[in-house]
């Protein structure tokens, strides 16, 4: 559909991708903003790597086919790869 929109329309696309993107990025610096207040963020990591990873992770989620007819909310997406990229997907095992 959006390839569509995109051959069609390539304005409309072109702001809704910057709208798309944008609001994206407000999510990744919130969740930035909170490692490092945590002190959790890893010393020498590249932040613009991480903010392209985070961006493209999103954007080709929402569009998948499968999580698009499974109706899974894009705020659902964007919770669960913002949890993922800050805490991992395994849980921490017990020390002793």
């Amino acid at each position: 559909m959006f390839d569509e929109i995109h051959r069609l329309y390539p304005e409309v696309y072109e702001g809704f991708r910057v709208a798309r993107e944008t609001a994206i990025d407000i999510v990744f610096q919130q969740a930035l903003a909170a490692a490092k207040r945590d002190g959790s963020l890893r010393k020498g990591l590249n932040q613009e790597v991480v903010r392209a990873i985070f961006l493209s992770g999103v954007v080709r989620l929402i569009e998948t086919p499968s999580l698009i007819s499974s109706n899974i909310a894009p705020e659902e997406i964007v919770a669960t790869v913002t949890m993922v990229f800050r805490h991992g997907i395994l849980k921490d095992k017990p020390t002793g």
